[in-house]
C-alpha cells in the first residue's frame, strides 16, 4: 500500500501499525510499572520526579493518542450522525462505564479502603478520552475544526496554569506543593486521589482537558488512515513540527506528565503522529507481512485486557506477604526477586530483568489469545 495506490479503509478494519504501536505502549507501561527493585531503575524507565520528560512518561500518552486513532478507524461517523447506526451511543456509554468501573476495581484490588479509594486512574482516563473522542469524531465533520478545538484546549489549559491564581496561594504556581490541578483534585476528590500525602492526582480533573486534546490528535491521525493513509511523509513532517513546537513550548511551560502540561501534550502528540506515519509505511502494506512485529501486534490486539491482568498480578505480588527467616514478613515479589536475581552483581540489571520477565509473561498470555483468534473488549 504505497502512496498513490491506497484506497479508503473499511470501517472497523484492524491495521498492523495501530495494533503494534498499541502493543508497544502497553509493553512500555508494564515494563515501567514493574521494576524488580524500585530503588534501582534505569533512568529512561523512571518517571520524571516533577518537571521533565522520560521515555516512561510518553508510553501512556501514546496509548491515549491511539485511543483516538482507533475511534476514527472503528466508528462510521456518517452512519452514526445520520441515525443509521442504532444502538451506537448506548454501546459507547456502556464501554465508558465498564472501563471506569474496571479502573475503580483495579484501584481497590487487595487494598480496599472506601475512605481512601482512589477515584481517578489510568482506565478512568482512557474512558473519558474515549468518550470525548467518540463524541467529537461524530459531531465534528471538518478536520480543521478538530484542529481548532485541540489548539484551543491546549492554549486554554496553558493560560489557566500560567495565569489563574491557586486558591489559598494567591498566585499562579506549577510547584508540586501548590498548583491549580491539585487544588481542584482536592476539591472534587478529597482523599480519593493517587497517594496519601499528595495534593494532586496524575489522572486528575483539570489535566483531563489536554489528555482529551491528545486523543483528538489521534482522531485526526485515524481519519487520515481511514482516507487511505496517503502522504505518510507529509504526516510525519507534521508530527515533527509538533515535536519542535513542544520543544520550544517547554521553555515557557515545562514538560510535566503529572500536570499533563500543554507543552508535554503537544510533544507527546508529535511522538504519536510521527510513529504512526512511520509504522503505517512499514507495516500496513500487503507486501510487508512484518513477521518481526508479530509480538507487538499480539500485545496490541488485547492491550487493555493484558494491561489490567498485569496490573492485578503486580498488585498481588506486592501485597501478598510471606514470612522470612528473620520472622518478619516480605512481599511475594521481594521473595521471588531475591530468589531469581538476588545474586546478580548489577542491581539495575537485576531490576530490569524482573520487569522483562514480567513483560514476557504478559506477552505469553497475549500470544495465546492471538493464536486462538480471541479479542477481549471492554
Amino acid at each position: 500500500m504505497h502512496d498513490g495506490a491506497r484506497t479508503a479503509l473499511r470501517i472497523g478494519k484492524r491495521l498492523a501499525s495501530v495494533d503494534c504501536l498499541r502493543g508497544l505502549a502497553v509493553a512500555g507501561m508494564i515494563l515501567a510499572n514493574n521494576p524488580g527493585d524500585s530503588a534501582h531503575v534505569y533512568a529512561p524507565l523512571r518517571h520524571a520526579a516533577w518537571h521533565g520528560c522520560t521515555v516512561a512518561d510518553l508510553v501512556f500518552p501514546l496509548f491515549l493518542f491511539l485511543v483516538g486513532a482507533s475511534v476514527a478507524l472503528a466508528v462510521d461517523r456518517e452512519a452514526v450522525a445520520s441515525g443509521r447506526a442504532p444502538g451506537f451511543w448506548p454501546r459507547a456509554l456502556k464501554r465508558v462505564c465498564v472501563l471506569f468501573l474496571l479502573g475503580l476495581g483495579e484501584n481497590a484490588w487487595l487494598r480496599l479502603s472506601v475512605a481512601a479509594l482512589r477515584i481517578p486512574g489510568v482506565l478512568q482516563r482512557i474512558a473519558v478520552v474515549y468518550a470525548v473522542a467518540a463524541w467529537l469524531h461524530v459531531r465534528v465533520r471538518a478536520d480543521r475544526t478538530l484542529v481548532a478545538i485541540v489548539a484551543g484546549a491546549l492554549l486554554g489549559y496553558w493560560l489557566l496554569l500560567a495565569w489563574a491564581p491557586v486558591p489559598g496561594l494567591g498566585q499562579p504556581s506549577l510547584a508540586r506543593e501548590a498548583n491549580l490541578e491539585g487544588w481542584l483534585d482536592q476539591l472534587v476528590f478529597g482523599r480519593h486521589i493517587w497517594k496519601a500525602g499528595t495534593l494532586w492526582d496524575p489522572e486528575g480533573v483539570l489535566s483531563t482537558l489536554p489528555a482529551a486534546a491528545l486523543g483528538l490528535v489521534g482522531v485526526l491521525a485515524g481519519r487520515w488512515l481511514r482516507r487511505g493513509g496517503t502522504g505518510a511523509f507529509g504526516v510525519a513532517a507534521a508530527g515533527a513540527a509538533m515535536l519542535a513546537l513542544g520543544l520550544a513550548w517547554d521553555a515557557a511551560l515545562p514538560y510535566n506528565k503529572s500536570l499533563f502540561t500543554s507543552s508535554f501534550a503537544c510533544f507527546a502528540g508529535g511522538v504519536g503522529v510521527t510513529l504512526l506515519a512511520v509504522a503505517h509505511r512499514l507495516l500496513d502494506g500487503p507486501e510487508h507481512p512484518a513477521a518481526w512485529a508479530a509480538p507487538l501486534r499480539a500485545l496490541g490486539k488485547n492491550a487493555l485486557a493484558v494491561y489490567v491482568a498485569a496490573s492485578l498480578a503486580a498488585t498481588a505480588l506486592r501485597h501478598v506477604t510471606l514470612p522470612n527467616a528473620a520472622g518478619a514478613r516480605a512481599s511475594l515479589q521481594a521473595v521471588c526477586f531475591r530468589a531469581l536475581f538476588g545474586g546478580w552483581s548489577d542491581p539495575y540489571l537485576a531490576s530490569l530483568a524482573w520487569g522483562v520477565c514480567f513483560l514476557l509473561a504478559a506477552w505469553g498470555a497475549a500470544a495465546l489469545l492471538a493464536a486462538r483468534g480471541l479479542t477481549i473488549k471492554a
